[in-house]
């Protein structure tokens, strides 16, 4: 297994990921630019024909997933890409992978809940595809001197809130299916879903936390995933 980078920044993005959640999670966290462990043959076929950057970056996300489920007590499996492109975890057990081209974090539970977890690069978001992320009332929320990077921020926790809804939902879903709503004070979000989507009525709202960490920000969501 690959030695986790132990920089200032990855430490504390472990320790928040580790106090996101109320149910435990395993934790792994990766170098896009460092050598990983050879991937198992299903996963190098979903990577054979792409570039040298996301091969690596792919390889960093299954190295920390491995990591994240090894906290778990789960041994090493693949983790293949499903035709989504969103990882197949191991049966029992629940995750999210993000990545920036620094750094690459994963999330793993054994608990019933989808998990959605998101790192960016902490610049500020665009003005001109502001519009395109964030809904009229976003807009208007964090109107001022912050507003790109508040925007930003919205960005994040919508990636999350979708990866965290889509084990329930199956569905591809725009930024404008959700609106989110910023606690500045707590670092909370939540994201309501404007539009009804399988097993999610209009109106229905997912939780989640944010932390701004070196020149990273980071999001996470989660839900309840229902038997059958």
């Amino acid at each position: 297994m690959t030695l986790q980078p132990r920089t200032p920044e990855a430490e504390s993005l472990r320790t928040f990921l580790l106090s996101a959640f109320d149910v435990k999670v395993g934790v792994g966290i990766a170098a896009p630019k460092k050598v990983q462990p050879p991937l198992y043959p299903i996963e190098a076929a979903h990577v054979a024909k792409a570039t040298r950057k996301r091969r690596l970056e792919f390889a960093a996300g299954r190295a920390a997933a491995r990591a994240a489920l090894a906290e778990l007590g789960r041994a090493a499996a693949p983790l293949p890409a499903s035709p989504d492109r969103s990882p197949v975890w191991p049966l029992g057990t629940y995750g999210s992978i993000s990545h920036t081209d620094r750094l690459c974090a994963a999330v793993a539970t054994t608990s019933r809940i989808g998990i959605g977890i998101d790192l960016e690069d902490a610049h500020p978001l665009a003005e001109d595809i502001m519009p395109m992320i964030c809904t009229d009332k976003e807009q208007e929320m964090i109107r001022g001197p912050e507003s790109a990077r508040l925007a930003k921020l919205i960005f994040s926790a919508k990636e999350a809130a979708y990866k965290a809804q889509y084990p329930v939902s199956k569905t591809l879903i725009g930024f404008d299916c959700l609106q989110v709503t910023l606690n500045l004070v707590s670092q909370a979000f939540e994201a309501q879903f404007l539009r009804a989507v399988p097993g999610f009525c209009m109106g229905d709202t997912l939780h989640g936390r944010y932390a701004w960490i070196g020149d990273h920000v980071v999001s996470t969501a989660h839900c309840a995933v229902k038997e059958g």
